[in-house]
């Protein structure tokens, strides 16, 4: 039988049309509209909370890869019980819910599905009570109560597959769009989500005994952060780093945001709230200040250690840890690692000794000698050694001064990624510089510490007095909130910057 072009046509919409119904059909089948359990509105989900709860706990170890849990046991417990006091109070109390200060200097806050909350100690720093802490938990709590990532991912499920059945019907065109406008639709949680957190958590404030008004105070802090994080990024030619939440689709003098703020204050007569403004600063004492990392800090892109006394930079992107005495740089993918250890010399021995005769190392390839801030050192390529990732090249390098030897290994996952890399682990060890009395006192970590404001206190003389290098007294300003003005009264605790 001969078939023409129309017949083919028909077939091909034939084949699409039963194709989208059995699809719709599944669709219905896995899919179901729940009343949300914060907000009582209808909501289309493809996810039990058994399922949200068992995605929380799969990611949350995925995430702790990325970030590390801030090492202050107080400050955890602090933070998780005013955060399972505020649970308590809220439209999910019967999941269980986890909270962690993340060891990052970037101003952020986020919730996972299944109950999981993350704050950093970047976001923390710029708070000033116990509750402008409880508005940015309440407010992502209201993000899990109102299931606002389970919404997110049963809308990009349809997506998915309803792109994939104007694929097949079109020929790939319609199928790219729908996928472009399912990934612009779910990048966010958007305006009208936002605000509905912002409800819950005012509701959630006000029944935990914190003034709602904490949520309007913590937007206008974070809006001076934000507008100070723009101004600098722009002066430093680099893409500014700002909170994805609470401020970020409020305009200033939101007036929807006053209005559900206002009415999470007529589920209450008291006219008595907690601020614990002394409280909060108490446990923000001594914590850490700015971008740190494996004991030293980060400065200009250059990494500084105190404790060894020296000053790398490393590829932009890599992380860097201490472990058993040795800094670890690892690559984005983790699929490259550049070790550092420094060793005593009991014995005058060169570079090459070192890797020849006390490491042990043969058949070195591609040697040469290396001049770094006037230390003198030797690097070559050692194929089939010994790595983390197993046998293959691995990178070495030693300097050596009056009394230490500075070994590095690179090494990565396979050859082709240690050829990609092996430039960058090179140029890390180039750069290495041994820091002078200046630069070892600027390499101590800075920290948080709470005083006592007197007469005499202002914010310029105490930006005289600070550690910091840049933009000194506008960054304390917006640590205390006097941005872009005001002065503390005597007797007014206040946070400054120390690295003593």
């Amino acid at each position: 039988m001969t078939m023409h072009r129309d017949d083919l046509q028909v077939s091909a919409f034939g084949s699409w049309f039963t194709r989208l119904t059995l699809v719709l059909m599944l669709v219905s089948g896995l899919g179901a509209c729940a009343t949300n359990p914060a907000t009582g509105g209808v909501d289309f989900v493809m996810m039990s909370e058994e399922d949200e709860i068992k995605m929380g706990q799969e990611l949350h170890p995925q995430i702790m890869t990325q970030y590390r849990a801030y090492p202050n046991p107080d400050l955890q417990e602090y933070v998780n019980d005013i955060g399972q006091k505020l649970v308590r109070n809220s439209d999910r109390p019967n999941i269980e819910y986890t909270f962690t200060v993340i060891d990052s200097d970037l101003v952020n806050a986020f919730a996972t599905p299944g109950g999981y909350i993350y704050v950093s100690r970047g976001l923390l720093a710029y708070l000033n009570s116990e509750a402008e802490l409880a508005a940015v938990l309440g407010h992502e709590i209201g993000h899990v109560t109102a299931r606002h990532a389970v919404g997110q991912h049963s809308r990009g499920a349809l997506m998915n597959v309803l792109g994939g059945i104007a694929n097949a019907a079109t020929g790939g065109v319609a199928g790219v769009a729908t996928g472009a406008i399912a990934g612009a639709y779910i990048s966010s949680y958007g305006r009208d989500k936002e605000l509905e957190a912002d409800r819950e958590g005012a509701e959630y404030l006000v029944r935990s005994g914190y003034p709602s008004s904490a949520m309007i105070e913590v937007v206008k802090i974070l809006k001076h952060q934000e507008a100070f994080e723009i101004e600098r990024a722009a002066e430093e030619g680099r893409e500014p780093r700002v909170y994805h939440g609470i401020f970020s689709t409020h305009p200033d003098n939101d007036t929807r945001l006053r209005k559900v703020v206002q009415e999470a204050d007529k589920l209450t007569e008291s006219a008595v709230f907690a601020d614990n403004r002394d409280v909060f600063l108490s446990h923000l004492d001594g914590m850490v200040f700015g971008k740190v990392g494996a004991g030293g800090v980060i400065t200009e892109d250059e990494f500084r250690h105190a404790r060894f006394g020296i000053g790398m930079v490393y590829p932009s992107g890599w992380a860097i840890a201490e472990s058993r005495g040795r800094l670890e740089s690892s690559a984005p993918d983790r699929k490259s690692l550049l070790i550092l250890s420094r060793q005593p010399l009991k014995e005058t021995l060169s570079p090459l000794d070192i890797l020849t005769k006390k490491i042990g190392l043969s058949n070195l390839q591609d040697g040469r000698t290396l001049q770094a801030d006037g230390l003198v050192g030797y690097t070559a390529l050692a194929p089939n050694a010994n790595s983390p990732f197993g046998r293959g090249t691995v990178r070495y390098a030693v300097f050596t001064d009056d009394r230490y030897a500075y070994v590095f290994a690179g090494a990565s996952q396979t050859e082709a990624i240690q050829k990609r890399n092996d430039w960058r682990m090179l140029s890390t060890i180039k750069s290495m510089r041994k820091l002078d009395g200046q630069s070892k006192r600027s390499a101590r970590i800075p920290h948080i510490a709470v005083i006592e404001a007197n007469a005499a206190t202002t914010m310029a003389t105490l930006a005289t007095a600070s550690p910091l290098t840049d933009y000194v007294e506008q960054q304390l300003r917006l640590l205390n909130n006097f941005y872009p003005e005001g002065e503390p009264q005597p007797g007014q605790k206040i946070k400054i910057i120390d690295s003593k």
